[in-house]
């Protein structure tokens, strides 16, 4: 070893290792947990020696030129650390970090903590993202995923598996990511570039619609970004993100320790929601949920959407019940809202005493029409098919026939007991000839009529 080699490699080694001086911990004896100052959430399996993510981290998006991001904002506020008694888990490691390290908006500080259990093969990780610019902002919150697959980079698949809702990466290891907190709105992947980290290529990628087809990486591997729906976050307050890392020799093994962390997530969250529901009643929807413990809740604020549209709307709060053991239901009716036939979205957010927040799952319903409507077949003339549309006031026994213009019935197309809100029947009439046919919608003693063509 030369002189010059014998003067610096303590120097290299140190700059070798940096990544890993301010960082913690732990391993479950099936997953690897590593997280630094910074809030660098690292994994790998079974142990930290075999990485399979180089590195995942947070990303807060308020315009295009202001996205909080691990390698230009965020600097160290309290040093990443075990905790040494850990309440909610086996494991837990916790740091705090901020964006004074470029003095960019938005100005936000992130609470992080990731929890660990004895053998299992997974990890959540919660980010309380605090606000603490002067004004609220709609923020785009996701994460940033560079995939390491058995300590080396390039050549992982990288795909979106909708039935679960999992971002997963592989070769040989599997690795699966979950948002727990909502839903996930997107998954963008790319290959890695020098340079790719900017504000307004974050932005984009966050605002991204929809999830891009299965990716294999190139030599350099891919980078992954992954989303949800804006949230409003409000000055001082603090949003919960919550994700889960979940790792198995397959797909199967994969999934079953992702099934393991939602069902963790549920037990560690302020609140635990047993049931959440939403019926159309006279032209109002009543929303039921049910809580099957509560810490430090303060209450529920009670947001709608029409599908389709990207902003919520608040409909109403409930006040909680602080802290209990014991199961509390609630109820509240929404008389806000008066189109008939229009498909809501309603989503639980639960706010904490000291302002924290969580969002639960939206779910669907349709606020039914006042009466029977008979709508107007789609396409007019048609060959060979065509659609027609009815809704209904409340549930009831329904017949749907056709007639030729000799008033002989051609078709039945229901006959049976159909729910409430719009419903749609597809006619094929490849058997019958060209010409003019009646469509007759009768629903308890009320009926109506509606002609069509067909054309052939």
């Amino acid at each position: 070893m030369n002189s010059f080699y014998k003067l610096f490699l303590p120097v290299l080694l140190l700059l070798f290792f940096a990544g890993d001086s301010f960082a913690q911990t732990f391993e479950t004896g099936s997953i690897g947990v590593n997280v630094n100052d910074y809030g660098r959430l690292r994994i790998g399996a079974p142990t930290t020696a075999t990485r399979q993510v180089d590195r995942s981290s947070i990303l807060v998006s308020k315009l295009l030129t202001a996205v909080f991001d691990y390698n230009q904002d965020a600097k160290n506020v309290t040093p990443s650390g075990n905790v040494a008694s850990p309440v909610l888990s086996d494991f837990e490691i916790a740091c705090s970090y901020d964006n004074a390290y470029s003095n960019l908006p938005p100005n936000i500080l992130v609470n992080q903590n990731v929890y660990g259990w004895n053998g299992g093969g997974y990890a959540i990780s919660k980010f309380q993202i605090v606000n603490r610019e002067a004004d609220a902002f709609n923020a785009t919150i996701g994460m940033e995923i560079i995939p390491q697959v058995d300590n080396v980079y390039g050549g992982e698949i990288v795909n979106y598996i909708p039935t679960t809702q999992i971002v997963a990466s592989h070769k040989n290891e599997w690795v699966g990511y979950k948002i727990l907190s909502t839903n996930i709105k997107s998954m963008k992947v790319i290959n890695w570039f020098d340079g790719y980290g900017t504000d307004s290529a974050y932005y984009l990628w966050l605002k991204n619609v929809g999830f891009d087809p299965q990716f294999t990486a190139g030599l350099d591997g891919s980078v992954i970004f992954i989303s949800q729906d804006p949230v409003m976050l409000q000055p001082n307050m603090g949003y919960d993100f919550y994700i889960a890392v979940s790792v198995g020799a397959n797909e199967a093994e994969m999934t079953a320790n992702m099934n393991l962390a939602v069902a963790k997530y549920q037990s560690i969250l302020p609140v635990e929601l047993s049931s959440f529901t939403a019926v159309s009643l006279n032209n109002k929807i009543q929303i039921n949920w049910e809580t099957a413990t509560e810490i430090n809740n303060y209450g529920f604020e009670i947001e709608r959407k029409a599908v389709g549209e990207n902003n919520w709307t608040l409909a109403g709060f409930k006040k909680g019940a602080g802290s209990s053991t014991e199961s509390t239901k609630y109820t509240f009716v929404d008389e806000s809202f008066s189109q008939p036939g229009v498909k809501l979205q309603y989503r639980l957010k639960q706010i904490d005493f000291n302002g924290a927040f969580t969002y639960f799952d939206a779910v669907e319903v349709e606020l039914a029409p006042v009466e029977m409507m008979l709508e107007q077949n789609y396409p007019n003339p048609f060959n060979p098919t065509t659609t027609i549309s009815f809704s209904l006031p409340h549930k009831e026994n329904v017949s749907l026939k056709v007639f030729n213009t000799m008033g002989e019935e051609v078709a039945s197309l229901s006959n049976g007991s159909m729910e409430a809100g719009s419903h749609n029947i597809n006619f094929n009439s490849h058997n019958l000839a060209s010409g003019l046919y009646f469509y007759t919608l009768t629903a308890g003693n009320k009926t109506q009529s509606k002609k069509m063509l067909l054309l052939k």
